[in-house]
């Protein structure tokens, strides 16, 4: 009998994230060269929801459902952060 490869194996959630969130990083350096942050509060905003989603993916098995709610008060941090504004001289 011949030997037969074993199917190719799916990337799990969590993995999939991790590479969403190194193609977000990706991103963010490029807009900031290019085009001088115009949508860096969007990249960031994601960047963090998508952190949360990874852990909350990789512990998936303990079902940790309050890490999700982190989510509000980490997004109010890069929604105030992103309102800072440097002074006119």
């Amino acid at each position: 009998m011949p030997h037969r490869a074993a199917p190719p194996r799916c990337a799990s959630p969590a993995r999939r994230c991790r590479r969403a969130g190194r193609s977000l990083i990706t991103l963010l350096v490029f807009n900031s060269v290019w085009e001088n942050g115009k949508r860096n509060y969007y990249i960031v905003s994601t960047l963090v929801a998508s952190i949360f989603v990874m852990v909350y993916l990789t512990l998936l098995r303990w079902n940790p459902w309050q890490l999700l709610l982190l989510i509000v008060p980490a997004e109010l941090i890069v929604f105030l952060a992103f309102r800072v504004k440097k002074p006119l001289q």
